[in-house]
């Protein structure tokens, strides 16, 4: 077997490894960004609270040198459970693996704009591993004609159809977040607050 022989082989098979890798990358780096926000969001509740309680302490210790009452102890001890309650329902998000599941969006899809996303994001998918396939192939082969791709070519088709590929995939990802808070947060009607037009 010739060296040529053997990239003939190899090209095809890299470029679905090349595709899924460049995905899991987008994944990981997302999931990274993630865990950043939940992170941040932690610390700012937990220096809310932490000045929260500066206040209602420096508040006690006026109100107690002003006049003891029960009432205000009881106000500030209720003030510093909504405080502590605050600091420890910050969501602790886990880190979830990346899957070919997560990668190729094939989880459940409620929303109708997020299905439509989708089937153009496999399209996309397919014609980035078809055209590299195709032009990783005429460019081995050295192949001639006006149906051969040069790696020109090749390059410029499989970086557009990639980009389709990743435009679709975040369009799949927001649509279907966009329906899921749309359905746990209903628009609110007049009937549902109390007022009449």
């Amino acid at each position: 077997m010739t060296t040529k022989d053997i990239l003939s082989y190899v090209v095809p098979l890299m470029v679905p490894i090349v595709t899924a890798a460049v995905g899991g990358v987008g994944l990981a780096v997302k999931d990274h960004k993630r865990r950043r926000s939940v992170d941040q969001l932690h610390r700012e509740r937990l220096e809310t609270a932490r000045m929260e309680v500066e206040f209602l302490s420096g508040w006690l210790q006026m109100r107690q040198q002003l006049a003891p009452s029960p009432v205000a102890a009881a106000r500030v001890q209720d003030w510093l459970e909504k405080c502590y309650t605050a600091a420890e329902a910050t969501p602790q998000e886990e880190a979830r693996p990346i899957t070919v599941k997560r990668l190729l969006l094939l989880r459940h899809l409620m929303s109708p704009a997020a299905r439509f996303a989708r089937v153009l994001y496999w399209i996309a998918l397919f014609a980035v591993n078809l055209y590299g396939v195709m032009g990783g192939a005429d460019v081995i082969t050295g192949a001639q004609g006006p149906d051969a791709l040069t790696l020109g070519d090749t390059v410029t088709l499989v970086l557009v159809f990639g980009a389709i590929a990743v435009i679709c995939r975040a369009w799949c990802v927001s649509a279907e977040k966009r329906w899921h808070h749309a359905r746990e947060n209903p628009p609110a009607t007049p009937e549902s607050s109390g007022r009449t037009t």
